[in-house]
């Protein structure tokens, strides 16, 4: 999973709820990207 990126600066992520979770299989290599929106915008970043 990945927090909102700073880019182009900090301002323009504030109050992100949208973190992207890419998958990666081993086997074959393809990989799938997923947009999961987080309930509560006061949270700053996810944890596996």
């Amino acid at each position: 999973m990945q927090s909102p990126l700073y880019n182009p600066s900090s301002a323009a992520v504030s109050g992100s709820v949208v973190l992207r979770v890419v998958t990666f299989e081993l086997a074959t290599g393809a990989t799938k990207q997923y947009a999961y929106l987080m309930e509560n915008a006061s949270l700053t970043g996810c944890s596996e």
